[in-house]
């Protein structure tokens, strides 16, 4: 039975000419991985990394097992119990046997190889055509292993090298007008790959296009210096003098006599292991590497060999303190990779808030990105974000790394991020996605951090810890030895006394900046190398060398120097010229002088500080007073030249909150700018820095305004995003009751449905009411319009159902949908639509939440209102006896979270995945509640307390005592946590102390999610404890659930209800007991709840042998 495997566009497998494309996400996964492996066995492990990620759930393997009968069940449907031959099992793993030609990726490779082996142009065009005839589509569409990532990237640089080869044949073959036209769409797409771009210059000359040719090379020649700083190859730059020349040499060959000559090589295909002989090697030093600095910078330059050679991404921490010379180490660096055909990015942290969130990614992206890059890259892109719901972050992280792996794959990459002590909170999590990545490419990321600068903040921490655990190379810089020492203070010096050296050495400790800087103020000495080493000054420390030297400048230099430090690390001539209303021409002449001085270098078209402590030395010889007034000129300044590019907005942000105490103007401009660059930060899903900017709006913003109400609201959802459900909550009443004072109802409105992108669980506290707000609610609702009104409704559906009254929240539910309605708003329809499911829970409620949900499915989500619709849906079809579409809705859940890297829904998940697993009494099921339990706590999410009670109840031994802590934390709880522990302590032989634990009934009205569990296991304890007149209650209270399946919301399931109506039945006598016992051994066994269909089984059989004997129970 023949079996043929297409990678190229949609997976599928042709077996016996039947074509089965592949539909479901993991068998694409698996199956794309194995044939990445080009034959050779995969690990299951690996696998599962690849497919399911590194934080795979427990039970990924078993999936995996799942997804390969599937495969084999395509490939072989024959196969019974014999092993398979076409997807093998060994100790080594799972592969793919195959032929070469059985599978369109292998085959294409085989005949890319044949191309580079002809042995005339003619036949490396007819099989570069074969080679072409396999590629029908992208490699591993829409697979995101890592292995196929790599793979697909891999084939499509053999296909451009394959391009290459035809037009090198063409040209061989006298046929430079075809070559020119296939290259001519190619090397607009590849800007610096030097064969290509030469060989369309070649083409272009031998048809007679001289100019053309010319042009070609001069806009390859351009692109190279201006975006890499670097000199086209001697092969290109003799290619231009013959054309210039005319050399016969390059002249078109007849079409009959394919003529030997000189070409541009292809560039080699990356594979899994790229060549460790490149063209240019980074190995040594630069002829200018910083004196005493040798032996680091050839430490340094190995990785970027290692990187090479390995084709895996590497990455080195260089550290030290200020001024000991990070940046000149990674500027070495830098030029060493540069002449060996390396890419170099470099993104900068700056000290305070004058750059904008995750800014040095902003321009590292920028460096790679193309026109066409994916949409999650638009918040670092300067346009607008396509996304906001949750994961939405996750997904730009993601697109980063992925870009910087096809940029790596094209050309090898050096990552600087300098710095990183001073990065935003976002910045460092986006680095430790890479690092706890990992990608499979030669990418080198170096970061520089300075120590010695105080107890590092947690992000830091977390993120050199992430990096140690990616293998970083660690490279501390320590101070200079005497005889660097000596090096420097001769380059800056000139001759002097080698006892100088001993004594600068001894002062600095070696600390490079130090030296240069004490070296710069010795230049003011009449005589250098006559000087007494013995007698020169001892200064504190370098800031004090600085101020010195600053001293020693006109005055007028200084105070250029002052206002530009105020500006910022960096230096725009017209800006400061505008703040300081005087002539550019002066202002540059004073500062080039302090380029001389060693205080500024030139950087682009300004200038910046040459570090941190000289910006530092020179603001502070301003008052506070002075700098304030300084801060608000620029904030004015920039706001009027620079006001609209959205990335100034941190900077004028941080001006006008410095200015802010200057009065009312200058602080309407701080709230109105740092709102702005929250909302910025937020579009980059950097939302602690969000928060921290909300903190400050708040700060600025007049009581009882606009600015105000933003900034709450701001807060409210940078909270909810950072897991701060509570505090948000606390943000958003005090929005609303701001935007009521306003007269806002719309505002009202706006504040109130923050919460609805809170997940898939309710957000506060059961069993509080909130008279104010519940009033406040009303009040807006009854003059809003009937858009507002219907968000409004729903809130206030909302805040009476946390309130325990069900009819009242029933009856503002059912407004809002029907406001919603009218209004003709799908948005809002389906806004209130996903509330209303979160509310009904009452007897009979799971078949309104199903109709409920069936309109959110007509109405065709996506994204993240998707995920919580169908995580809802699935909770409820359970509900309602239908576990397998339970299961099927819960699955389709987990694929959109996958999708949206959701970390929102991931929490209910676990809890869910626990529940289902102690319904099929899985071995596993204790660990899987020690790991959703571990995932919540470290979250921060909703809840932890009372699911943490529930967890170490559920890992208690049958029969085992329960701790004191569980007890007294119980007491503290929900009506649903107090039973839960009330029947462990049953079942521990406490009878008394269950009864206590129980409390008072639940308050008539209440219909939470666990009020059902409350209810059933009140029954099942009041039924061995008594009194009688309290079971008769609970039982009452339980009656209108009978017939349902007993649920603890989506967290745990009881079985049925009906096994505790006949425990209580039974135990006040009344013969109903035995049906409603027959009737939970069915539906425990239609819903598949092992344990809780043995005990129905028990209480069957001992009915039915007992009869309907009721027990006598105390009535008091």
């Amino acid at each position: 039975m023949p079996v043929t495997y297409t990678a190229f566009g949609a997976m599928a497998v042709t077996v016996d000419d039947t074509r089965h494309v592949l539909t479901r996400g993991r068998d694409r996964g698996v199956l794309a991985v194995l044939l990445a492996a080009h034959g050779s066995p995969v690990p299951a492990e690996r696998i599962v990394t690849e497919v399911w990620g590194a934080d795979a759930p427990p039970t990924a393997l078993g999936m995996l097992q799942v997804s390969v009968s599937r495969l084999r069940s395509i490939l072989e449907p024959d196969r019974s119990s014999r092993a398979g031959t076409r997807l093998v099992s060994t100790a080594a793993g799972y592969a793919v046997h195959a032929d070469a030609l059985d599978v369109d990726t292998w085959a294409f490779e085989a005949a890319a190889s044949a191309v580079a082996a002809a042995r005339s142009p003619e036949e490396a065009l007819q099989r570069a055509d074969e080679a072409d005839s396999w590629w029908t589509g992208d490699p591993y569409s829409g697979c995101t292993a890592p292995m196929a990532v790599a793979e697909a990237d891999r084939l499509r640089e053999l296909r451009m090298v394959v391009h290459e080869s035809r037009a090198r044949a063409l040209l061989d073959c006298g046929r430079p007008g075809d070559a020119a036209l296939l290259l001519s769409p190619l090397a607009p797409a590849e800007p610096y790959r030097e064969g290509l771009w030469c060989l369309l210059a070649l083409a272009q000359y031998q048809s007679a296009r001289q100019a053309e040719a010319l042009e070609t090379l001069r806009t390859l020649r351009s692109r190279l210096a201006e975006d890499l700083g670097v000199d086209p190859s001697d092969r290109a730059r003799q290619l231009e003098q013959a054309v210039l020349a005319q050399d016969l040499a390059i002249a078109a060959p007849p079409a009959t006599t394919p003529l030997s000559r000189p070409a541009p090589s292809p560039s080699p295909a990356p594979s899994s292991t790229p060549s460790s002989t490149p063209s240019g090697t980074p190995s040594g030093t630069p002829s200018t590497a910083t004196a005493g600095r040798a032996g680091v910078t050839a430490a340094a330059a190995s990785v970027l060999d290692a990187a090479r050679a390995s084709g895996r991404t590497h990455y080195l921490a260089v550290s030290g303190e200020a001024g000991i010379g990070k940046t000149r180490l990674v500027a070495d660096l830098s030029r060493l990779a540069a002449e060996a055909g390396i890419d170099v990015l470099v993104g900068r942290c700056h000290e305070g808030d004058y750059a904008p969130a995750l800014w040095p990614w902003v321009t590292i992206v920028r460096g790679l990105a193309e026109a066409d890059q994916a949409p999650e890259l638009a918040p670092l892109l300067g346009g607008s974000p396509t996304d906001l719901s949750g994961g939405s972050g996750l997904r730009m992280f993601d697109a980063v790394v992925e870009l910087l792996v096809a940029s790596a794959w094209r050309r090898p990459l050096l990552l600087v991020l300098e710095d990183i002590h001073w990065a935003d909170a976002t910045s460092l999590q986006l680095l430790r996605h890479l690092a706890s990545t990992a990608p499979p490419a030669p990418l080198v990321v170096v970061t520089t951090r300075r120590t010695a600068d105080g107890h590092p903040g947690d992000h830091l921490v977390d993120t050199m810890a992430a990096l140690a655990r990616a293998g970083a190379e660690r490279l501390p810089l320590d101070g200079l030895d005497d005889e660097a020492v000596g090096q420097l203070l001769a380059e800056a010096v000139g001759e002097h006394d080698p006892r100088l050296d001993l004594r600068v050495a001894e002062v600095t400790g070696g600390n490079p900046f130090f030296v240069l800087q004490y070296a710069r103020l010795l230049q003011g000495l009449a005589d250098v190398e006559s000087v007494d080493a013995a007698a020169l000054p001892v200064p504190e420390g370098v800031r004090e060398v600085l101020a010195q030297r600053i001293a020693r400048l006109p005055e007028p230099t200084q105070a250029t120097l002052a206002t530009a430090a105020v500006l910022g690390p960096f230096v725009d001539p017209d800006v400061l010229a505008e703040l300081t209303r005087e002539p550019v021409a002066d202002l540059l002449d004073r500062l080039d002088l302090a380029v001389t001085a060693g205080l500024l270098e030139e950087r682009g078209a300004g200038y910046a500080f040459v570090h941190a402590l000289a910006r530092d030395a020179v603001a502070a010889t301003l008052s506070a007073a002075r700098q304030m007034r300084v801060h608000d000129a620029a904030a004015a300044v920039l706001e009027d030249r620079l006001g609209d590019d959205p990335d100034t907005a941190a900077t004028i942000a941080h001006h006008a909150h410095q200015a802010a105490p200057l009065g009312r103007p200058q602080t309407e401009r701080a709230a109105r700018w740092l709102a702005r660059a929250a909302r910025l930060a937020a579009s980059r899903h950097a939302h602690a820095e969000a928060l921290a900017l909300w903190d400050q709006a708040m700060t600025d913003a007049e009581t009882g305004t606009l600015a105000e109400y933003d900034a709450h609201r701001g807060k409210a959802a940078a909270l909810l995003r950072l897991a701060g459900t509570p505090q948000a909550r606390q943000e958003i009443l005090a929005a609303s009751r701001l935007a009521r004072d306003l007269g806002r109802p719309d505002l009202v409105a706006d504040a109130v449905s923050v919460l609805n992108g809170a997940g898939v669980w309710s957000w506060r506290e059961h069993g509080v009411r909130d008279e104010d707000f519940l009033e406040l609610l009303r009040e807006s609702a009854a003059i809003a319009a009937p858009r507002d009104e219907a968000r409004l409704q729903a809130a206030l559906q909302m805040e009476l159902f946390y309130a325990m009254d069900g009819p009242a929240a029933n009856e503002a539910g059912n407004r809002s949908i029907e406001l919603a309605r009218t209004s003709g708003d799908v948005a809002v329809l389906q806004e209130v639509l996903l509330v209303r499911a979160l509310q009904l829970w009452e007897p009979g409620g799971a078949e309104v939440r199903l109709g409920v949900l069936q309109e959110l499915l007509d109405l065709e989500l996506v994204g993240e209102p998707r995920a919580l619709m169908l995580f809802r849906l699935g909770g409820t079809l359970f509900d309602i006896g239908r576990p397998d579409e339970a299961d099927a809705a819960m699955a389709g859940c987990a694929v959109e979270v996958s999708a949206l890297r959701h970390t929102g829904v991931e929490i209910p998940m676990a809890w869910w995945h626990v529940a289902r697993a102690r319904d099929r009494e899985d071995p596993e099921a204790d660990d899987l509640t020690r790991a959703a339990l571990e995932l919540h706590q470290t979250s921060g999410y909703i809840f932890s307390f009372e699911l943490e009670n529930l967890a170490r109840v559920r890992l208690l031994p049958p029969g085992g005592a329960v701790p004191q802590e569980i007890v007294t934390r119980a007491r503290e709880g929900s009506p649903a946590m107090r039973a839960i522990v009330a029947v462990a302590l049953l079942e521990s032989g406490e009878p008394e102390a269950a009864h206590d634990m129980l409390g008072p009934q639940p308050p008539v009205g209440a219909s939470d999610y666990a009020l059902q569990a409350a209810l059933c296991l009140r029954v099942l304890v009041l039924s061995e404890t008594g009194p009688t007149d309290e079971l008769a209650d609970a039982v009452a209270r339980l009656e209108p659930y009978a017939g349902s399946v007993a649920i603890y919301g989506t967290v745990d399931h009881l079985g049925a209800v009906d096994y505790f109506l006949a425990l209580g039945h039974h135990a006040l006598g009344d013969p109903r007991a035995l049906d409603e016992a027959a009737s939970a051994v069915e539906l425990t066994a239609a819903i598949g709840v092992r344990p809780w269909h043995r005990k129905a089984l028990a209480l069957l059989e001992s009915l039915a042998e007992a009869g309907p004997v009721g027990i006598t129970r105390p009535t008091g």
